[in-house]
């Protein structure tokens, strides 16, 4: 699954505000608080609201350019990449990669199955995030 999507925010906002949200993850599934140089490397255990639980690693990190991490279960290893360009002046280019290796071949059918039916609604997922992101940061901009 590949989506772009051109925010209005600096490229250097939205990547605060990954950071913060997976520095916050970080914190409330294992109670630390990690520094963002110590990002790149980090594996921590995740649990789902629906018990699934997932080893999270972040395998690239480069300051207002790529945050890579590796996502590992039970079923399946998911390896997504946020590249992040900058545009005009406030302007940012995202690009989302995911990439989903299945364990078997029952699931890997199943992963295709189920990928194709619901990519359209994480998409429209996904691009939706990223729309509360830009507001967000806008709406703090101006509060202050």
């Amino acid at each position: 699954m590949k989506i772009d999507k051109k925010l209005k925010i600096s490229t250097d906002q939205f990547y605060k505000q990954l950071i913060r949200s997976i520095q916050n993850d970080i914190l409330t599934q294992t109670g630390e608080e990690v520094l963002e140089h110590e990002l790149e490397g980090y594996s921590y255990v995740k649990n789902f609201p629906n018990n699934q639980i997932a080893t999270m690693t972040i395998t690239e990190i480069i300051h207002n350019k790529i945050y890579e991490y590796k996502m590992v279960t039970d079923k399946n290893i998911i390896v997504s990449r946020y590249t992040i360009s900058s545009q005009e002046k406030n302007t940012c280019e995202v690009e989302y990669e995911e990439h989903v290796e299945s364990e078997g071949a029952l699931q890997s059918l199943n992963d295709s199955f189920m990928g194709s039916v619901m990519m359209y609604f994480k998409k429209r997922r996904f691009a939706s995030m990223l729309s509360n992101v830009e507001r967000a940061v806008n709406k703090n901009e101006s509060n202050e």
